[in-house]
């Protein structure tokens, strides 16, 4: 009857995601997958040559990454639990 909380949700399948979840996963970590995020966004030479000029570049494209992982999360989050 306790929730369960998921460490190293990161780089899971859907479908291990929804076991997880059926199991009683309460909580679901995906830090290792936000912060891929973060070093694709600091690897993107556009965003790279817009620093110099814009540095808040940087803040804006960190947050809109952080929330594109965050939103497909939540999606599937809840796709599971209404799957299940």
């Amino acid at each position: 009857g306790l929730p369960l909380v998921l460490h190293g949700g990161s780089g899971l399948t859907d479908a291990e995601f929804f076991r997880a979840i059926r199991a009683g996963s309460a909580k679901i970590n995906i830090s290792t997958d936000l912060k891929k995020a973060y070093v694709r966004a600091l690897s993107d030479p556009d965003l790279l040559s817009q620093l110099p000029k814009n540095p808040s570049a940087l803040h804006d494209r960190i947050e809109q990454i952080a929330q594109d992982v965050a939103r497909h999360y939540i999606d599937l989050f809840q796709s599971a639990t209404k799957a299940s």
